[in-house]
């Protein structure tokens, strides 16, 4: 049996899963790489960073707010840095 590692589009990647998924378990066997994993840099940063997202909430800390809330921010920051003509 040969070994890939494939680098796929967002966009074609449920697509390919499916149709790999068309194969019998012997004959295709979808690896999960964590040593690739362990090479990318910016998977430990969004851990780290959704680790502490979690720890925040777990402990209460977190702030938390309505879509309302979150509307009125929004279009408060967007005017503050919007380019009035």
């Amino acid at each position: 049996m040969q070994t890939i590692q494939l680098s796929v589009q967002d966009s074609v990647y449920n697509n390919l899963m499916q149709f790999l998924g068309t194969f019998k378990n012997d004959e295709i066997k979808v690896i999960s790489n964590e040593q690739t994993i362990k090479k990318d840099a910016r998977f430990f940063e969004h851990q780290k960073e959704l680790q502490e997202t979690i720890r925040r909430m777990d402990a209460g800390e977190a702030n938390y707010c309505t879509i309302e809330e979150l509307e009125a921010t929004l279009d408060k920051t967007i005017a503050k840095y919007e380019v009035k003509i």
